[in-house]
């Protein structure tokens, strides 16, 4: 595949991201993904991943996306990415420093099945 196909491919996977996205409406509030916030309770470790995960260099610092950090602490909606990571074949944004820290000691935390998310929201 050549460079222009491969970036076609990667923009159609984040338009489908971006359509397909959380339409269940937020415990509070009522917000959906496509408006903004939304309740990350409702979905399973598995749909918060995949939610925060990327086709390798589909996202970039100065984006808007998911932060896998935040999605795991219950943070809600897109946020600026500062920089991102490529770990076992995705891209994994970061909205700062410390949260891509965070990961980069422990990513079984947020990408294994076995661990639950935290709910316990932004701290940054």
């Amino acid at each position: 595949m050549n460079i222009k196909t491969l970036n076609s491919l990667a923009l159609t996977a984040l338009l489908g991201l971006a359509i397909a996205g959380c339409s269940k409406p937020a415990a509070e509030g009522g917000e959906t993904a496509s408006g903004g916030a939304h309740n990350h309770a409702e979905h399973s470790h598995a749909e918060m991943v995949k939610e925060a995960s990327y086709e390798p260099g589909s996202i970039k610092a100065g984006d808007r996306g998911y932060c896998i950090v935040c999605v795991y602490k219950g943070g809600e909606g897109e946020e600026p990415i500062v920089d991102t990571l490529d770990y076992e074949g995705k891209t994994y944004a970061f909205c700062t420093e410390s949260e891509k820290a965070q990961f980069i000691s422990d990513p079984g935390k947020y990408l294994d099945e076995g661990h639950t998310p935290t709910g316990e929201g932004h701290d940054h």
